[in-house]
């Protein structure tokens, strides 16, 4: 999704049910479920919810920094779930014209060096009630960091909205 495009995925719409999207690398250079240059993407909300799926070096959601303008991502009940080799990221997002708010979702990611969340160079992550789970497994030898959840680099920022239990205290937001 480019060049001021905007893309709406609404589960709710026709046959109400999950939305399902599925990328599966062979070749070349990495693969994205969802790309996003300067252009929209917004996921209604919905109980059925939409899964972004990648098997290979696949990365759920890539925003790259863009000439093309601002890009943004608004999305309610999305399951990402990455497996595979090295670039398997659930979110990806470069640069200060990325934004992304994410509610009420989750993100896992397994197989080998692998990144829930990644934000370069003052990108805007806000995530509400959402999970970011690594059970990636290996370093690469190229890499200066441990695997982890989330990485944050150059300014990026990340705004976690809390939801409170009944006593007041925060819920648990984790990355292993």
């Amino acid at each position: 999704v480019f060049n001021g495009a905007v893309l709406t995925i609404d589960p709710n719409q026709g046959t109400p049910g999950s939305v399902e999207l599925f990328s599966h690398y062979v070749s070349g250079a990495p693969n994205d479920v969802i790309w996003i240059a300067g252009g929209t993407v917004r996921v209604a909300p919905s109980s059925f919810g939409v899964d972004l799926i990648g098997t290979g070096a696949v990365r759920g959601v890539y925003m790259p920094g863009s000439a093309r303008g601002p890009g943004y991502l608004d999305a309610t009940n999305v399951r990402i779930q990455m497996n595979g080799p090295r670039n398997a990221d659930g979110i990806r997002a470069y640069g200060p014209q990325s934004n992304i708010l994410l509610k009420d979702s989750s993100i896992t990611v397994s197989g080998t060096e692998n990144l829930g969340l990644m934000s370069w160079d003052r990108s805007n992550v806000t995530l509400v009630n959402t999970t970011v789970e690594s059970l990636a497994t290996e370093l690469n030898a190229t890499h200066d960091f441990p695997v982890a959840g989330a990485r944050f680099y150059n300014g990026s920022q990340l705004t976690l909205d809390y939801a409170y239990d009944a006593e007041g205290h925060p819920d648990q937001y984790y990355c292993r």
